[in-house]
């Protein structure tokens, strides 16, 4: 090897983490690694040199379609970036329990952001609801906690432009997203990097991201793209639906370094070169002139020519700005992924296990690369080598390529577990733990010698995951506990499972589980033993005579009328409050909406129809009527919250809107009729059944007319609007109930099933 290869080569190697072609966990169908498409996305990456952060509160809130715009039609390199992972929001397809909601927010973004070229990064601050000041807000998301996280997100990913996206519930007086947007500017005045935060505030003569220009080879306009992008958020596919109608991101700028007035969302956004660099920007942009014409030609010999002079600057790193360094090392690791595209540079590989314990083996094997001149030498190097990890039981991290070889890669010791949810904290800025390996050609020549790196994420997890997937029961016959035991080792495991304690005891599930990944999913039929008093209590689980773990019980009283007839239109599979209709061991029966429908309800006593079903079952609108002389004959009908934009479009009875909000948080104070029987019988309603809520009291403002004529035995009590609203029709009766019960529900909250109880039985 000649010396001038030697310096050129350990030059690449040194640089490797900025340099390489990396292969981005992208959509493959926009964003090809060989071929016009893949030459002209990476000519534009490099001369647009952008970096551009879309900053939402939670999962689902980003611009999705400006994203696309800024990814596709200008070239830049894009990341979501939110603030929590939407524990306490809610699902379109099951009921959840937070950190599993937590889970599947976070993976949904991660595919979103991806199928989009993007990165995500989760802050993981908790999940604020509702909050009625910013107090409130303040004692969640500490300033300095908030403001740090940021920073820290400018440092790692280095933006240009930040855009907040609104809160898509589209209420008035968020103290939520003031806070952060307040916190947002705090920390862009501190980055060296940011020079514009753009803020999506609802306000209608903001700029406008041009969304309806279409791709110039795709030829679909950037807001179709935005939407094939949102389809992955299958879990907040109705909620995205419900927020999205009518409205338009409309941005206006609230921190900028420029000292020119910005009329366009997309004007003067690249960073502009020093002096000294403008030779060079020059030269790239000669270049990029040639290939995004898809007419490479002799452009390789040009691309060398610049990485040398991209090259030579990086030597003399004391003697660089912090711009002019961050702008050499975007402009060395686009004009990489550049050569590679036009070398046409492919890489298929496979990984044997994603889902890894401690010290435990995977396979990670090369299976074809493409675009490699026969002559040279191919390595490939694990720098994840230098966190424990280890290559083929050995200590290098660069090692010759063989294709169809199995490297065997074993994990450190002492990893953090982030699976299974709720029983490990999630503090990763990630969706898993990334694992980076390059590929390093180096040709006969300059133009045919290359870097190719890519990423991989795992998950770790004990060596048996053990999910509690019914973490919290009423201590009432008949309750159950259902589990899921999956193998991550490669060891067989073969036991039994069990509830094992002073107050209560279960079947025993026996499993085995031969192989890793083999699951075995069941349900404990718990018994109680012994008179405890009223509270909550840890019951160990065990596997053999070993404890692995607990879940909780409580006990209170609650009685409810068993003589009711009872009917629900449930609107998820797992609802809350269908789970809190077998704890009060009450029959009832689903109702299906069909032709039957009148026929279903004529013999019951209560109709419930559950939270967000006119959203989730809109067929529901079109049994009005039915429901209508349910309650003219007698029965009760009882309708939980729903989401104002469809309750407000078909209300179920005329005369009473829906104003979304979020100032009714968990601690709210209330003003309650003490007389209206609904708090006083079968069980008496105390004060204390309304502490420990979690995340909200109630959802929306109720208004209207139709509340001049009804009981109000629930309301807020500063503004005195009602939670609760209850009208006599005929020989029946209605009730709207606003309250947030689902979580209280899932909590085995005392309070909220006392109110379901007498609910059903006034």
């Amino acid at each position: 090897m000649s010396a001038r290869k030697s310096i050129y080569f350990s030059l690449l190697i040194i640089l490797l983490f900025f340099l390489s072609c990396q292969k981005d966990v992208a959509s493959k169908s926009y964003f090809p690694e060989t071929g016009r498409n893949a030459i002209y996305q990476s000519s534009i990456d490099l001369r647009r040199n952008l970096k551009v952060l879309s900053i939402s509160m939670q999962p689902g809130q980003e611009d999705l379609s400006g994203l696309a715009y800024f990814r596709l039609g200008l070239g830049a390199k894009i990341m979501g970036a939110y603030i929590t992972n939407g524990e306490g929001g809610e699902s379109d397809i099951r009921g959840e329990y937070p950190p599993y909601l937590a889970k599947i927010r976070r993976e949904e973004a991660a595919d979103v952001l991806a199928y989009l070229g993007g990165q995500v990064h989760f802050l993981n601050m908790p999940h604020i609801a509702s909050a009625r000041d910013s107090t409130r807000v303040r004692e969640l998301w500490p300033a300095d906690q908030l403001q740090a996280g940021l920073v820290e997100l400018f440092s790692q990913f280095r933006p240009d432009v930040v855009l907040l996206a609104r809160d898509w519930t589209r209420v008035r007086n968020n103290h939520q997203w003031e806070r952060l947007h307040a916190d947002l500017i705090t920390a862009a005045k501190e980055s060296p990097f940011v020079e514009h935060l753009f803020v999506d505030s609802d306000n209608k003569k903001g700029l406008l991201i041009p969304v309806d220009e279409r791709h110039k080879f795709w030829k679909k306009t950037y807001r179709k793209v935005g939407k094939e992008a949102a389809a992955k958020y299958r879990s907040l596919a109705i909620q995205r639906n419900t927020w999205l109608r009518g409205y338009e991101p409309s941005y206006h700028l609230t921190y900028t370094t420029s000292s020119q007035q910005i009329e366009e969302i997309d004007e003067r956004l690249s960073t502009s070169p020093s002096k000294r660099l403008s030779r060079t920007d020059h030269e790239i942009r000669k270049l990029t002139d040639v290939t995004t014409q898809g007419n490479p030609g002799d452009a390789l010999k040009s691309l060398v020519a610049v990485l040398d002079s991209v090259s030579y600057y990086l030597t003399r790193t004391y003697d660089l700005k912090v711009r002019e360094q961050e702008t050499l090392l975007r402009w060395k690791k686009e004009l990489e992924k550049l050569r590679c595209a036009l070398l046409g540079v492919e890489v298929e590989y496979s990984i044997s296990d994603k889902m890894l314990t401690d010290r435990q083996l995977t396979f990670f094997t090369v299976n074809k690369l493409k675009g490699v001149n026969d002559e040279g030498e191919t390595h490939i190097y694990f720098p994840s080598a230098d966190k424990g990890w280890i290559v083929n039981e050995d200590l290098a991290r660069k090692v010759p390529l063989e294709l169809e070889q199995e490297y065997r890669l074993v994990t450190p010791e002492d990893i953090d577990y982030t699976f299974p949810p709720g029983r490990h904290e999630v503090t990763s800025s990630t969706l898993g733990e990334p694992f980076q390996f390059f590929i390093l050609h180096q040709g006969p020549t300059k133009e045919e010698s290359f870097i190719y790196s890519s990423t991989v994420e795992f998950t770790f997890s004990p060596k048996v995951a053990i999910e509690i997937l019914s973490p919290i029961v009423r201590m009432t016959p008949g309750e159950i506990v259902v589990f899921r035991l999956t193998n991550i080792s490669r060891d067989g495991v073969a036991d039994v499972m069990k509830a094992d304690g002073p107050l209560a005891y279960s079947n025993e599930s026996r499993f085995r589980l031969s192989n890793k990944d083999n699951s075995h999913l069941d349900t404990l039929r718990i018994s109680w033993t012994g008179r405890p008093d009223v509270g909550t209590y840890l019951i160990p689980l065990k596997i053999g005579y070993t404890q692995v773990g607990n879940f909780a019980a409580r006990k209170f009283n609650a009685q409810v009328d068993e003589s009711k007839k009872v009917g629900i239109i449930a609107s998820l599979p797992n609802s809350p409050l269908t789970n809190a209709l077998r704890r009060l061991n009450i029959n009832f029966s689903s109702i299906r909406l069909d032709k039957s429908f009148s026929r279903q309800i004529a013999f019951l006593d209560v109709l419930l129809v559950d939270r967000r079903a006119l959203s989730l079952k809109p067929q529901i609108k079109d049994l009005k009527n039915d429901m209508v002389n349910f309650v003219k004959k007698g029965g009760h009908l009882i309708v939980f919250a729903q989401d104002a934009v469809t309750w407000n479009e078909s209300p179920l009875w005329s005369g009473m809107d829906l104003t979304p909000t979020v100032q009714y948080d968990e601690n709210i104070e209330l003003k309650l009729s003490s007389t209206h029987t609904l708090l006083k019988q079968p069980n008496p309603i105390a004060s204390q059944d309304w502490n420990g809520w979690l995340y909200s009291r109630g959802y929306n403002i109720v208004s209207g007319n139709a509340l001049e004529n009804m009981e109000l035995p629930v309301r807020e009590k500063h503004s005195g609007k009602p939670l609760i609203v209850s009208l006599t029709g005929g020989k029946g009766k209605q009730t709207y109930v606003d309250l947030a019960l689902g979580h209280q529900w899932m909590n085995i909250h005392p309070g909220a099933y006392r109110l379901l109880a007498n609910l059903i039985s006034n």
